[in-house]
């Protein structure tokens, strides 16, 4: 892999939910931009998708803050979105064309001492479009664009039925991004509560791929000055949800 086949490396931590507070105090003048989300991922019962490596998620915001102002969506609002995502993928195998498309990236995920590469295609979509689907009143599919159903099919070998993939979720999400003056990068982080109450938290921060060694340095000397032993593990967002729905 060629760092220039990557758009970008995200670095991500998995953190002890009550780092939370710990987080909330250091950024609380600081946080300028949140979203809540609710959160679905769209497979077949026995996950076949995801142990094709295929990921196909949807986000509908519930409620958005920017610059301290309050937005609340509304149903027809093309701010939520629709994921499908392939991941490993080896960046060379990309046709030019995806590469092209508004939405499409390819990135390396960086957790812990797990690193692979990903490339998602993602669209706007409307909540009320997401949430009749989940609420089966229309297909699964419909929600994604024919570009999208196309880059699926290219990269991925025996697909399953598509009318046998279904609705898994809700997953509560609340994103915040802030900036610390005492570190050069933007940081994400992410609470995702399970229904059965579990919350997983993680943090996160965007880097060209030719910054990626010293960021990744510089990201866990800095989350060790405030919450030093706070990470909880090597566990995604994606495998945190799926795992409940497993059982």
């Amino acid at each position: 892999m060629r760092l220039d086949q990557l758009d970008s490396v995200e670095i991500k931590r998995v953190l002890q939910p009550e780092v939370g507070l710990v987080l909330a105090e250091r950024f609380k003048s600081q946080l300028h931009h949140q979203r809540h989300w609710e959160i679905y991922f769209y497979d077949t019962p026995q996950m076949e998708l995801y142990n094709r490596g295929v990921i196909l998620r949807s986000r509908a915001v519930t409620l958005q803050v920017r610059k301290g102002a309050l937005w609340l969506p509304r149903g027809g609002d093309r701010a939520s979105d629709v994921t499908v995502k392939l991941r490993p993928i080896k960046p060379s195998v990309l046709d030019p064309y995806w590469r092209s498309c508004h939405g499409f990236k390819v990135e390396l995920d960086w957790g812990h001492n797990n690193r692979v590469v990903s490339a998602s295609y993602t669209t706007a979509q409307c909540r009320k479009n997401i949430r009749q689907v989940n609420r089966s009143e229309a297909p699964v599919m419909s929600l994604f664009s024919i570009n999208q159903l196309n880059y699926l099919s290219q990269y991925t070998v025996a697909l399953p039925a598509l009318d046998t993939v279904r609705s898994f979720g809700p997953i509560y999400a609340r994103c915040w991004k802030t900036k610390d003056p005492a570190f050069p990068y933007r940081i994400t982080v992410e609470q995702w509560c399970r229904p059965d109450g579990k919350i997983l938290l993680e943090v996160s921060i965007k880097a060209p791929p030719t910054e990626m060694l010293t960021a990744w340095e510089n990201f866990n000397d800095y989350l060790d000055l405030f919450c030093p032993d706070a990470m909880r593990g090597q566990e995604t967002k994606t495998q945190f949800a799926l795992q409940y729905f497993l059982t």
